[in-house]
């Protein structure tokens, strides 16, 4: 049982030291991009598998959170305004695997 818990110790260590990195490395990324708009905004997206899924919905606190499901976009829909996307970090761990990517307008106003 203790090479579990020395496991799950290691795991939130990559954690902590990936999201840190990534929190670093948005915090730098301004000279890439262009100057932010008023109405810029964020989001952050997470996608699981259907047991993953369905092992969250079990916990007592799952229903606390205000999650949201995603639509599928048409990709025959998507027109000239599809953004350029600019990746800013990805890493792996045991527990996920975090992609971090900013999405600019093709045009610049």
């Amino acid at each position: 049982m203790k090479l579990l818990e020395n496991q799950s110790k290691q795991c939130f260590l990559d954690m902590e030291t990936h999201l840190r990195a990534l929190l670093l490395k948005i915090n730098t990324c301004e000279s890439m991009l262009q100057p932010l708009p008023n109405e810029c905004s964020f989001q952050v997206l997470v996608h699981t598998k259907r047991l993953t899924l369905s092992q969250m919905q079990e916990s007592s606190t799952f229903m606390d959170f205000p999650w949201i499901r995603s639509e599928n976009t048409n990709k025959s829909q998507q027109g000239k305004d599809e953004p350029v996307i600019i990746p800013i970090r990805s890493c792996s761990t045991q527990a996920f695997v975090l992609q971090c990517f900013v999405e600019e307008k093709k045009t610049k106003k």
